[in-house]
């Protein structure tokens, strides 16, 4: 594993030793138990690899830090095959690539099934964290990153409907030399001024799957980000709670179906692994409120669906009423568009692979972390268990009533391609689906947000979360239910 600047000490002694310039160091942890929160027959060890880190990293970007470093502890059975293992390894390499963070070291134990628990460290580089406990009146809700993809993928893979292999890293295993960082489509380009979640369950029967919403009566107002409570189901048979993003060119990952581990590959199995081998690893069809548009059709009349809303997602009394500056909208394709635009039977097929791409490996906005801090954010998080849900921690924490515009919300067609091939409600997975680890943030009103956030609500007085014009609630995954 790559070891940053900021690493004194890295792998092979009792604890490692890392550098702390900003005085305060950062920190966040999540667990990850096969069968609860992934499943060896949709995702690779590469994929769980770039997920586990990717959640934890989201949490550290969340208050306006700059991850640094983790440590990953590693349970599993004695048959696991060394290639899941050398995968898993290369998914946290890149997945820290990213944001220039380093595995430092670890631990390995048997266990009936894969279980992996990760803590990740960060810098606030001078900033004062961002917490969920600020948000004040008349402040602005704005979202940087994807949602929806990572549900969308999940109920594909939980339906049948993309029965395709897991992903597995076109790279050589365990490499002895730093290799470049992933696509630079995700790269964090200034780790130097700063930049987890709980996952799917199985398909049982009795249990609903997730990201099915919950009942708003029933869901929590609070939720812990500690790691769930479950009985996990059988290995390789559940199903993950939640939902990750999706690689820039998904096809080209699953080039190679045997390549794929699903944990009944022949070859060393992980009982002859020496621990001093960590060392590597120690390392409904249409929205209410968005109804779908055309792009090249986008109209300036106002959507009798949702009174006050004037185009393809922009309500001008919403956004006179709140301060919104710049557009808070984009155009919508609709499933039914999809042909109409020129995306025939392959193109739809390619967008359903990269939603379930968008549920094997999240695409955090790290970068957009410490951009908020820097731009003066009251509050924020990363969403993980549902952006309801997640508001629902920051309006019961800052005691504020969110209100949300659901016109303001642009809808990826990775998504809607799945929700028209499942008859879904698309913006049921955007408002209550988790996993993609998308950040939401408050900032005052005179705050001008750069391109990468969409302004999608505001902050008033009173209690809860609130959708316009749709009867929803804090819903989302409960780690304790279903």
């Amino acid at each position: 594993m790559p070891q940053g600047p900021g690493v004194l000490l890295g792998p092979g002694d009792d604890a490692a030793v890392v550098t702390a310039p900003d005085g305060r160091v950062v920190v966040s942890t999540d667990l990850l138990v096969e069968g609860r929160h992934f499943r060896r027959d949709w995702s690779s060890g590469y994929d769980v690899g770039r997920k586990a880190a990717a959640q934890n990293l989201a949490d550290i970007a969340a208050m306006g830090a700059t991850p640094t470093s983790m440590v990953v502890a590693l349970g599993m059975p004695a048959d696991l095959p060394l290639s899941w293992i050398d995968e898993l390894t290369l998914g946290f390499r890149d997945e820290c690539a990213l944001v220039g963070a380093s595995v430092v070291g670890g631990d390995l134990a048997r266990s009936d099934t894969v279980v992996i628990g990760v803590t990740a460290l960060g810098t606030l580089s001078g900033q004062a964290p961002v917490t969920r406990s600020a948000a004040k009146a008349g402040h602005i809700v704005a979202i940087s990153g994807r949602l929806g993809h990572a549900a969308a993928g999940l109920a594909l893979l939980e339906s049948g409907h993309l029965p395709t292999p897991p992903s597995s890293d076109p790279t050589p295993p365990l490499p002895t030399t730093p290799t470049p960082p992933p696509p630079p489509t995700c790269e964090l380009t200034t780790p130097p001024t700063g930049s987890t979640t709980t996952p799917p369950s199985a398909p049982n029967p009795t249990d609903p799957p997730h990201p099915a919403p919950t009942d708003p009566a029933s869901a929590p107002t609070a939720q812990a980000s500690a790691p769930t409570a479950q009985a996990s189901a059988p290995t390789n048979s559940a199903a993950p709670p939640h939902s990750a993003p999706a690689p820039t060119d998904p096809a080209s990952e699953l080039a190679d179906p045997a390549s794929a581990s699903t944990g009944a590959a022949s070859g060393p199995r992980a009982s002859e692994f020496e621990a001093s081998e960590l060392a590597g690893l120690a390392s409904g069809p249409s929205a209410q409120g968005l109804a779908p548009t055309d792009p090249g059709s986008a109209s300036t009349e106002p959507d009798s669906s949702v009174p006050g809303v004037v185009g393809p997602g922009r309500s001008a009394a919403w956004a006179a009423d709140s301060g919104m500056r710049g557009a808070a909208s984009q155009a919508v394709v609709s499933g039914e568009a999809l042909a109409e635009a020129g995306v025939g039977a392959a193109g739809v097929e390619g967008l359903l692979l990269e939603a379930v791409e968008g549920h094997r490996r999240p695409r955090p906005p790290y970068k957009s972390g410490p951009e908020a801090a820097r731009l003066g954010a009251s509050a924020m998080m990363d969403v993980s268990d549902g952006l309801l849900q997640d508001l629902g921690h920051i309006a019961k924490a800052s005691g504020v009533r969110i209100v949300l515009d659901p016109a303001a919300f642009a809808v990826d067609e990775p998504v809607l391609a799945a929700a028209k091939e499942l008859g879904a409600d698309p913006l049921d997975w955007v408002l209550a689906g988790g996993e993609d680890h998308a950040l939401v943030a408050v900032f005052p009103p005179e705050v001008r947000l750069p391109p990468e956030w969409r302004i999608v609500g505001r902050i008033e007085a009173g209690e809860g979360v609130t959708v316009t014009g749709r009867d929803d609630g804090p819903r989302g995954w409960d780690h304790f239910k279903g």
